[in-house]
C-alpha cells in the first residue's frame, strides 16, 4: 500500500478493522500507526492524514525527544556505603529545606520522616507528619524543593483541590516543569536502592 507515494507521511502499519472511523496514534516508541474501517479506499486514508499532517510531525518530535532523553539518562550505580552516605546527606538538606519552607509559608508540620518508598515521592499525614523520600537527594534542588512545597500545602489542604494547586504555585510558579522533570527522570531514581 502507498508504494509510489512520497506526497505524505507513510504510517508504520495500519490496522483495519469492524470500527466505522479512521483513528492515528503515535505509540511510545515512535512509530505512527493508522487505524481504518476495512474497505476504506487509499485515497481516504491519505486524504486523512495530510489533513493531521501537522498533529503527527509535532507528535512524533515530541515522543522521539523524550526517546531521547531516557537513552541519554545515564545510570545510577552506588555501592551500599555511597546510598547510606547520600541517606544522611539527604536527611539534612530535606530537613533544612522543610525548615525554610514551613516558615515561608507559615504552614507548620508535626514530624519529618525520611522516606525509602518505591513509587512516591512525599506524604502528609492527617496528623502533618511530612515523608519525603530519601532519593530526591540525587534530583536538582527545585525538585526536592517542589516536592517539600506539595507536600506542606497538604498542612492546608488535605487534596488535590484548586485550592490547594493555588498555595503550590503561590511558592512554586513554575512546579509543572518540576512535576515534569520527575515524570520524566523519576523512574531511574526509583532504580537506586
Amino acid at each position: 500500500m502507498f508504494e509510489n507515494r512520497n506526497d505524505f507521511i507513510k504510517p508504520e502499519k495500519i490496522i483495519f478493522s469492524k470500527r466505522k472511523t479512521l483513528s492515528l496514534s503515535i505509540t511510545k516508541e515512535a512509530k505512527f500507526i493508522v487505524r481504518a474501517p476495512f474497505r476504506l479506499h487509499e485515497e481516504r486514508i491519505i486524504e486523512f492524514i495530510k489533513l493531521k499532517e501537522k498533529w503527527i510531525v509535532s507528535k512524533l518530535y515530541e515522543v522521539n525527544e523524550k526517546l531521547k532523553t531516557k537513552t541519554a539518562a545515564p545510570e545510577i550505580n552506588l555501592t551500599k556505603k555511597e546510598i547510606l552516605e547520600l541517606k544522611i546527606q539527604a536527611r539534612n538538606t530535606i530537613l533544612q529545606s522543610l525548615q525554610k519552607y514551613s516558615s515561608i509559608m507559615g504552614l507548620p508540620f508535626r514530624n519529618f520522616r525520611l522516606s525509602g518508598a518505591k513509587s512516591r515521592w512525599g506524604s502528609c499525614s492527617s496528623r502533618n507528619t511530612i515523608s519525603i523520600n530519601w532519593r530526591l537527594g540525587m534530583a536538582p534542588s527545585e525538585v526536592l524543593d517542589y516536592v517539600i512545597i506539595h507536600e506542606l500545602a497538604h498542612v492546608a489542604e488535605k487534596n488535590h483541590s484548586p485550592k490547594f494547586w493555588a498555595w503550590v504555585a503561590k511558592f512554586d510558579p513554575d512546579f509543572k516543569l518540576r512535576k515534569k522533570w520527575l515524570k520524566d527522570n523519576g523512574l531511574r531514581l526509583f532504580q537506586v536502592t
